[in-house]
């Protein structure tokens, strides 16, 4: 990244997800259920279908797929509200926690390169996060807890089975801990911005997160103008409202 870039660290709430599954399946109209997706052959068939009639390049049929999912998540990052703020660096990914976005930006400071800001989203509920250490390695592993087989082979099996064991101890700590593990997961992310300098907003885009932090910027309410009663997301009210997403950040953070 270059240097005073904006950093946006976050989760799927960032990266515009979902966005063109209505050009990719022909229906202005569909109602975006993430559970409903993953288990659609025939969203995966168009999928493809449109990878193949917008890029050129040759694709062998064993990857045509990844290739399709990977197009597609970033095209939608492409249309996310993070593309409307200047000089901005997404590295928001569906699947994040307060931990992920402390090895990222670490990273980052580490190779003496300074954000001019970083912005932190709230992150869903249903994410989990185990640090291992294996062969003087450090693995950050993410994983939804709805979707267990996604993106499980990115991982040696040695880690998985670590992370496996170590999330099953976890979860019996119940919903409690989870809670202040994230809080303190967030208050050593800040405590490494402050620590650096690096100014940063928290963008609370789900009421139930308020408890990570008192000093926070209010998006909650857009969430309800592209989202159902049953929770699903009507995606081309969604499009429309990442422009005014990134209006209201700007406007709170002072770009």
């Amino acid at each position: 990244m270059a240097d005073s870039q904006i950093v946006v660290l976050g989760d799927y709430i960032a990266t515009g997800q979902g966005l063109l599954w209505p050009e990719i399946i022909g229906d202005r109209d569909i109602v975006f259920d993430d559970m409903e997706v993953a288990n659609n052959n025939e969203f995966e068939q168009k999928l493809v279908s449109w990878y193949l009639k917008n890029n050129n390049a040759k694709v062998d049929f064993e990857s045509v797929i990844k290739h399709s999912h990977e197009s597609q998540i970033q095209k939608e990052k492409d249309l996310s509200w993070v593309s409307h703020i200047p000089n901005c660096l997404n590295l928001a990914v569906a699947v994040e926690t307060f931990q992920g976005m402390h090895k990222k930006i670490k990273t980052i400071l580490t190779g003496n390169t300074k954000p001019s800001m970083v912005l932190i989203t709230c992150v869903a509920e249903e994410h989990r996060c185990v640090v291992i250490n294996h062969d003087n390695k450090q693995f950050v592993v993410n994983k939804d807890i709805k979707f267990w087989e996604r993106d499980k082979h990115k991982w040696p099996s040695q880690i998985y089975q670590k992370f496996m064991i170590m999330f099953n101890q976890q979860e019996l700590l119940g919903a409690q801990f989870q809670r202040r593990k994230n809080k303190k997961s967030f208050d050593m992310l800040t405590r490494l911005l402050d620590n650096h300098q690096v100014p940063y907003k928290f963008l609370l885009f789900r009421q139930c997160n308020s408890y990570i932090s008192t000093q926070y910027v209010d998006l909650s309410d857009l969430d309800a103008i592209y989202r159902t009663h049953d929770e699903r997301e009507l995606l081309t009210k969604k499009l429309e409202v990442q422009p005014e997403i990134a209006r209201r950040v700007m406007a709170a953070v002072g770009v």
